[in-house]
């Protein structure tokens, strides 16, 4: 006699970094943006337009916006069943300084390292 049994766990799913890269914003238009990318794996450089529903979180298009730095990663993601490629493109949250303000902190910076000795 033969007795199957099933076992309805299934294991955690894995992931799997596939690429990464960081992106600048050079343009954006009613549909799309065009971005300076950088492969953060391997150094190479690429220009491209990127739809902006390709964005992962909709409350990142108040960030879209010249200039905006943003991370895009490609994932693996394996389980018992399937086997996807994810693609997340998220825009660095934080404080953005103005070039004023970075022009005044490096005067800042000299007058201190002045003082210094």
């Amino acid at each position: 006699m033969t007795t199957t049994t099933s076992n309805s766990y299934s294991a955690s799913p894995t992931y799997e970094l596939i690429e990464s890269f960081e992106g600048y914003v050079i343009t954006v238009s009613d549909e799309a943006f065009v971005a300076r990318l950088t492969n953060i794996i391997d150094g190479s450089e690429y220009e491209m337009e990127i739809l902006k529903e390709t964005l992962t979180d909709i409350s990142d298009l108040k960030r879209l916006e010249k200039g905006a730095i943003f991370f895009w990663l490609f994932l693996r993601r394996k389980d018992a069943e399937q086997d996807n490629v994810i693609s997340t493109l998220l825009f660095r949250r934080g404080p953005r300084w103005s070039k004023e303000e970075i022009n005044q902190a490096k005067e800042k910076a000299i007058l201190i390292s002045n003082n210094l000795g």
